[in-house]
């Protein structure tokens, strides 16, 4: 029993010193925006939350899901919801800025040039989506809704909105009841 009680305290004590690392890693991350400009993830603090959506410029479920992030973008920006597309260090600035063009993107893009976020965040899909307080506590991963339910595969009517039900929550100051999903897309990595 003992032994039981120890191998508890081990495993409880390792998540969360994995819990505070991770932190300390999204807090002190540096991201760059498409004009080189310094983005310090300590700024987020502002904000009720922020909502990280892992993008790829060439990756079709990206494309698709750009007018729904403008959408959700604009809609939460009043409850202090501040919406950041993040895209991995091997695509290039004239790649993003074009992106953001043919999207009409209204939200600001960075690049994660030493993959310090997606890291941190232990991100492999775009689009998926990491919803964080405070700076550094998770309220939210995975996929935007149902909308793809397989690479390639799309539902006619979206029937579970994961993404929108944790910032509503988050408005209402109310609890999320889904906060991880597994994002539907193409591959980061």
């Amino acid at each position: 029993m003992k032994k039981l009680l120890l191998l508890c305290l081990l495993s409880v004590t390792q998540v969360t010193a994995q819990k505070i690392s991770s932190a300390e890693v999204i807090i002190s991350s540096l991201l760059k925006t498409t004009d080189g400009k310094i983005f310090r993830m300590y700024e987020t603090r502002k904000f009720t939350a922020s909502v990280f959506i892992f993008l790829l410029p060439d990756c079709p479920a990206c494309e698709n899901y750009s007018r729904t992030l403008n959408l959700m973008s604009d809609k939460y920006k009043s409850e202090g919801i501040q919406f950041y597309g993040v895209f991995p260090d091997f695509v290039n600035a004239a790649d993003i800025n074009q992106f953001a063009k043919s999207y009409k993107i209204k939200f600001p893009l960075l690049m994660d040039y030493n993959k310090e976020l997606l890291k941190a965040f232990d991100a492999h899909i775009a689009p998926s989506a990491f919803v964080i307080s405070e700076g550094t506590i998770l309220l939210y991963r995975g996929r935007i809704d149902d909308w793809m339910y397989a690479v390639g595969k799309k539902r006619t009517v979206i029937t579970h909105h994961e993404l929108e039900d944790a910032l509503n929550a988050i408005a209402d100051n109310k609890p999320i009841t889904v906060s991880k999903t597994q994002p539907v897309g193409c591959l980061i990595d």
